[in-house]
């Protein structure tokens, strides 16, 4: 299985100092589990979350070697922690442009 390590190479323009705003995800009986924290460079994050759709995208090309029902949780918290950094990301972007 390929892994992908995210690492701050370049700011993209406007980025430099847009910032999460706090973004829970995952919760339970309305307890929040998870969440992204405030105040973490969107250019930061967003390269995280490339790296987990990159993960969700080899566990999904890589199906035969696990369970249908294994295969289905993990992507799911994948693409939710990846939903819940691009939304906290966005969130920093347009306080910034406010």
């Amino acid at each position: 299985m390929e892994t992908t390590n995210a690492k701050a190479t370049t700011t993209p323009t406007g980025l430099g100092t847009a910032v999460t705003t706090p973004q829970p995800f995952t919760t339970i009986d309305k307890h929040t589990l998870f969440s992204v924290n405030a105040g973490t460079p969107v250019c930061l994050v967003l390269e995280q979350a490339s790296s987990l759709l990159e993960c969700t995208r080899v566990l999904i090309t890589n199906r035969s070697s696990i369970d249908s029902n294994t295969e289905a949780t993990i992507s799911q918290f994948l693409i939710d922690m990846a939903k819940a950094v691009v939304d906290a990301s966005c969130a920093g972007i347009e306080a910034l442009e406010a």
